[in-house]
């Protein structure tokens, strides 16, 4: 079974062009800026508010719940999309 996409086109090929930057981000520890500044640009573009009961619970407040539930879609997919454009680069 695969995993849900959550991405559209536009956002998959704009999180692709980040890939470059995210390995020497990788390579030169510093991810915690990288992500600051992508993160920042993402939501501009994709807001995310979508939130259950349970998510506003759990982080105290709509406002940490956003931001939570924003950062950890915004690394999985970023992190996901530059792994698979680094298995598309190895395999061709």
């Amino acid at each position: 079974m695969t995993r849900k996409k959550w991405t559209n086109a536009a956002q998959l090929a704009w999180l692709q062009e980040r890939c470059a930057a995210f390995a020497e981000a990788e390579a030169n520890d510093t991810r915690k800026e990288f992500f600051q500044g992508v993160f920042a640009d993402w939501l501009k573009l994709w807001p995310n508010t979508e939130l259950t009961a349970a998510e506003i619970d759990k982080a105290g407040s709509k406002e940490n719940a956003v931001k939570a539930k924003d950062e950890d879609q915004f690394a999985v997919i970023l992190i996901s999309s530059c792994q698979i454009a680094a298995h598309l680069v190895i395999a061709y």
